[in-house]
């Protein structure tokens, strides 16, 4: 049974995740106490923690990245589970149904963050010469920044990592540490 707390969380989730998701919709445009049921139904989905990246390489830094949304991934999952997990056997079809649809626009935090900062840092990476490594370079800080930004400005990062569910996603303290890393390996 969801306590207060936890119901106004998710209450505040919905409203964020419906803002979140015109948000982004338009930026796409423009840019072209732990929960008993929660733990129980976790099993191996546990939050993850960021992995250690050492020092930043441009020839690493795909691998670190396609590893941090990793993270990301598993955290945000693990969250999903123990937000169903608490309202399994609670409510109609329809609230579960609706709760489904709730978790599943979580995804917009990996939507946003997507491949393509890993994809231009390869490129820049294989490029043969350095005026298109230099080309390729200044379209990585461009995808960079916009991540930034967007990490910088998006509330269902903070939300999430302020899920009153018992579950640590770190969402907000891996990306910054990821995005610094990116930085460094770009130059």
């Amino acid at each position: 049974m969801l306590n207060s707390s936890q119901r106004t969380w998710l209450v505040a989730l919905t409203k964020i995740v419906g803002n979140s998701e015109s948000a982004g919709a338009e930026s796409d445009q423009a840019a072209s106490g732990p929960a008993s049921n929660a733990a129980t139904a976790l099993g191996s989905a546990q939050a993850e923690t960021a992995p250690k990246m050492g020092r930043a390489r441009l020839e690493k830094a795909p691998e670190a990245w396609h590893g941090t949304r990793a993270v990301l991934d598993t955290n945000i999952n693990a969250l999903k589970q123990a937000i169903k997990a608490e309202f399994a056997g609670q409510g109609s079809s329809a609230l579960l149904a609706e709760i489904d649809k709730t978790v599943a626009k979580l995804d917009v935090v990996l939507d946003r963050l997507d491949h393509k900062l890993a994809d231009s840092m390869a490129k820049a990476h294989a490029a043969q010469d350095a005026a298109a490594r230099q080309s390729e370079l200044a379209n990585s800080k461009a995808i960079l920044a916009d991540y930034i930004r967007y990490v910088s400005s998006e509330p269902l990062i903070a939300h999430i990592d302020a899920n009153p569910l018992g579950i640590e996603t770190n969402l907000r303290l891996t990306l910054k540490a990821s995005l610094v890393h990116m930085a460094q390996a770009i130059g």
